[in-house]
């Protein structure tokens, strides 16, 4: 069962989201996920029952969230000047994992200090 919504709006367009296992996505045996800007989709690996991750779900939740700021990047137009020969030189990636991992805490200082506008608090469950 995916525990991560079906999709999820990028700029205004859809982007999908999957989950699968190693054995099922040739990119995920080097990979922990990846955002294909060819067919908008987000893929995430499920090593679940097979991994040494104290907190795993904690860890796909950032896999994810790096994931879409890639997507971001993609539909921003930050990614057609890339080096699409190679894994992992699309966008740099210290500075896309950086934001997956800080996005929360900079959503509460912004929250916190009046900077954030409020429109995108309500939750969808």
């Amino acid at each position: 069962m995916n525990k991560f919504a079906d999709t999820v709006n990028i700029l205004g367009t859809t982007w999908t989201i999957e989950v699968k296992k190693q054995g099922e996505d040739k990119i995920l045996q080097s990979a922990e996920g990846y955002a294909d800007r060819t067919t908008r989709r987000i893929v995430i690996c499920d090593a679940s029952g097979d991994t040494d991750y104290g907190d795993y779900d904690a860890f796909q939740r950032k896999v994810l969230r790096h994931e879409i700021i890639h997507a971001f990047m993609f539909e921003s137009g930050l990614g057609e000047c890339a080096d699409y020969g190679r894994i992992g030189t699309d966008h740099p990636e210290l500075l896309v994992d950086w934001f997956a991992m800080q996005f929360e805490k900079l959503e509460r200082a912004f929250i916190d200090t009046g900077a954030h506008t409020g429109a995108f608090l309500v939750r969808k469950d």
